[in-house]
């Protein structure tokens, strides 16, 4: 009798938390930390308002492209 409600005492408070279990090996594993990711240093044109005139305002206006899409990307 005593061992019965032993055990429905003991069931009681583990099903209510008041009781923890260890935690088996295999969740306590963790992944091994990742190295960190280096972005590549670009090298992009770097256009300046007094290179711009209106000779060369089709070329320098896509060198600004070019420089906006490598600084979107890092």
């Amino acid at each position: 009798m005593r061992w019965a409600l032993n055990s429905l005492l003991f069931a009681i408070f583990a099903l209510s938390g008041c009781i923890a279990f260890p935690a088996s090996k295999e969740q306590t594993k963790s992944p091994p930390p990742s190295a960190p990711v280096e972005r590549p240093l670009v090298d992009h044109p770097i256009v300046k308002p007094d290179q711009v005139s209106d000779s060369n305002a089709r070329e320098k206006a896509s060198q600004l492209a070019e420089e906006l899409d490598a600084e979107g990307r890092q």
